[in-house]
């Protein structure tokens, strides 16, 4: 696969490539971090290019469906996908899974989980999420992540440290990196 960088073009494998996406955003959140709000959006519009051809190669498709008939685009379970009841309101979240690639990312989450299951993680996040998505996600990752880095994320333990990560990384995923796109 051939894609377009800061400095040209590059051909490589379609892992590679996802791990040059990876670092186009990571330092696209440095400088982000810097204030280099040019440089930022440089380094941002790569990793997504990037992105957008691995995911039209078909790269982040699930995994879990290989050899399994697979599912549209657009197409979700609608058990586990429908909009969660709250306080007599029905609340859509929509979560996307470069913001989740992102978050893990910027605070060191899934070091220790393979290309297979990080790729597999993205997939069922991606569009609108369910609370017990969530908290399925938010296990995936804490499960795959070193203690150090849930540590300098969400600060000492208190009580249960699986529960307390667990609250701390849906609340995170929540706030900071899905979008409520409906109350009705």
């Amino acid at each position: 696969m051939t894609v377009k960088t800061l400095n040209g073009t590059v051909t490589a494998p379609a892992n590679i490539l996802n791990v040059l996406s990876l670092g186009y955003s990571n330092m696209a959140d440095s400088y982000e971090e810097a204030g280099l709000h040019l440089s930022a959006n440089e380094y941002r519009t790569i990793s997504h290019e990037i992105y957008s051809v691995l995911e039209k190669a078909g790269y982040y498709s699930s995994p879990q469906t290989f050899g399994k008939e697979e599912e549209k685009p657009g197409e979700f379970e609608s058990k586990s996908r429908e909009p969660e009841t709250v306080n007599g309101l029905k609340v859509r979240r929509n979560i996307f899974m470069d913001d989740i690639r992102t978050m893990c990312i910027r605070y060191g989450f899934y070091t220790q989980g393979d290309c297979r299951d990080y790729s597999s993680m993205l997939c069922s996040c991606n569009g609108l999420v369910s609370d017990d998505l969530l908290e399925q996600t938010a296990i995936d990752i804490i499960e795959h992540s070193s203690e150090d880095s849930l540590e300098g994320a969400f600060g000492s333990l208190f009580g249960d440290e699986k529960s307390h990560y667990i609250a701390c990384m849906v609340e995170m995923i929540v706030n900071d990196y899905s979008q409520t796109v409906a109350f009705y």
